[in-house]
């Protein structure tokens, strides 16, 4: 579809700048953005159709469609082409609060303003409609069949976009690897089925409790991954998951109780490199499981040999 505008002019004074968004502003979802990622600016009619803040998004939340690599190269590529030509049209993609995927067709145009150094965007969005049937099926790809969160590829996907978001807003990032405990136990006891519902239950528990600086992934199993963007401290973060993860679940007319094992890492403060934050959260997560364990045969150990001492001192 054609795009209904063209503009090729590269500098715009600010009275220009002013007219050419309020010629737009009534028809369609207007973005100013800066070229390092930042959203300086959205309209009224954008906030109203998508439900989001300036503050809640930066450039590359929008997802280029029909493009394989991570959103930061993308955009890359689509502004190097958006600045020789003056303009770049084509799709893009952004999720929603409540986790729809819509597409638009976009306009990018790249403009400098007289007496400011950096270069900034205006993206004009038209044609808003429901992802397509073929794009449908392109999603549930990156989602876990039984949870419906997205998975290890979402993650491999839009992990570095989620620590260059961080970046932006001058935050950090809390890497949280979480292991159900025994939950081996869980299928061998109430049957496969029962553990199913217990990682349904538990998708539904994350995704009700989905804040936009928080990303949960289903790896596989009973292993989740969940980045969360914080400013201070993440142990609330931390206390928030441990309670939606340990809030009984009714199976079989039966209220189960779990526990989990978590390791943490951060970023940027233990790497840079993903891939190494999240070795660094599943080794903790180990030690974490491991110690449970240690824990527990010192336990049993304890109440055997009391169970001794018992039935020594009755035969007295």
């Amino acid at each position: 579809m054609p795009a209904p505008f063209s503009i090729k002019r590269s500098t715009v004074r600010n009275e220009s700048l002013a007219t050419m968004k309020k010629l737009l502003t009534a028809s369609f979802q207007l973005v100013i953005a800066e070229c390092d990622g930042e959203i300086l600016e959205l309209n009224k009619k954008f906030q109203q159709t998508f439900d989001y803040q300036a503050t809640e998004l930066i450039l590359t939340d929008f997802h280029v469609i029909g493009q394989k690599l991570p959103s930061i190269c993308a955009w890359k590529q689509l502004l190097k082409q958006a600045c020789k030509e003056g303009q770049w049209i084509g799709q893009l993609g952004l999720s929603l609060k409540n986790g729809e995927f819509v597409e638009f067709q976009t306009t990018v145009i790249p403009f400098d303003i007289p007496g400011q150094s950096n270069r900034q965007i205006l993206l004009i969005v038209h044609d808003v409609s429901k992802v397509s049937e073929v794009e449908k099926w392109r999603n549930l790809a990156c989602l876990h069949d039984l949870s419906l969160l997205p998975n290890r590829r979402s993650f491999q996907l839009e992990s570095e976009s989620i620590l260059q978001r961080a970046e932006q807003l001058h935050m950090k990032v809390a890497v949280l690897y979480i292991d159900i405990d025994s939950f081996k136990c869980i299928n061998d006891t109430f049957g496969h089925r029962a553990g199913n519902e217990v990682l349904q239950e538990l998708g539904r528990r994350f995704k009700t409790s989905c804040s936009t600086n928080r990303y949960i992934f289903h790896f596989s199993g009973d292993e989740f991954v969940i980045l969360t963007l914080f400013e201070d401290t993440y142990e609330e973060e931390v206390k928030t998951i441990l309670s939606l993860c340990r809030a009984p679940f009714s199976i079989k007319d039966q209220m189960l109780v779990i526990d989990v094992s978590v390791g943490v890492s951060v970023y940027p403060e233990q790497g840079n490199d993903i891939n190494q934050l999240l070795h660094y959260a599943d080794t903790e997560m180990y030690a974490a499981k491991q110690s449970m364990r240690a824990n527990l045969d010192c336990y049993e150990s304890e109440r055997n040999l009391l169970q001794i001492e018992i039935e020594e001192a009755s035969k007295f």
